[in-house]
């Protein structure tokens, strides 16, 4: 199908979008939201503050592109593009896609992208992350929630100091999770960890 709406934060030089204190940006309906798209650019999104939301549309591709008048989700190219790093903060809302849980990915993480979900932050939609790009639960550390299916592979760190919330990492999927890769896990936090204590780093509903 035809594009409908395009939008790239770091097309070909450097840009960035801040959604802040509150704020509301909403892509169109079956568009695209692009971050750091052309090799050699420089794209980086923040959403932040309480009731924050950026909603990039039908897909966003963080470090990747698409060809021109396609949505065509075989067709990305995901590898050697931009720098991209998309950070969800506390109380704020990262959306894309029609649908959550529904087979279809709405948010891909390219070679270079970094997607951050801090503690309390929360992205709705099916997330793709096995291109090789990098994403981080929490802000050292954190609770993170995704609504929506969760496609990974590659490395994942989890952080833990404490065994109360926000003191160790923990992501919430609420549909689907496939994981495929290394997960580490990093005591250096640690700020009074018993032997025996246990810890839910990963829940998903399938």
């Amino acid at each position: 199908s035809d594009i409908v709406g395009y939008m790239a934060v770091g097309q070909a030089g450097e840009g960035a979008l801040n959604v802040a204190a509150g704020g509301r940006f909403t892509g169109d309906e079956y568009g695209i939201m692009g971050v750091g798209v052309e090799k050699g650019s420089v794209g980086t999104v923040q959403v932040s503050g309480d009731g924050s939301v950026l909603d990039a549309g039908g897909l966003l591709l963080i470090s990747g592109s698409i060809p021109a008048g396609t949505v065509d989700r075989d067709a990305l190219d995901l590898v050697g593009r931009g720098t991209a790093s998309v950070t969800v903060g506390a109380g704020a809302t990262l959306r894309a896609g029609e649908a959550q849980g529904d087979g279809i990915d709405d948010i891909f993480i390219g070679e270079n992208g970094t997607l951050r979900i801090e503690d309390g932050g929360t992205v709705e939609g099916d997330v793709n992350n096995t291109a090789g790009g990098t994403y981080i639960t929490g802000n050292s550390p954190g609770w993170a929630e995704i609504v929506g299916d969760f496609d990974w592979s590659g490395e994942l760190a989890m952080e833990f100091a404490g065994d109360d919330r926000g003191e160790h990492d923990r992501l919430d999927i609420t549909g689907e999770a496939v994981l495929a890769g290394i997960v580490t896990l990093d005591f250096s936090l640690d700020e009074g960890l018993e032997s025996g204590d246990r810890f839910t780093v990963i829940e998903a509903d399938e």
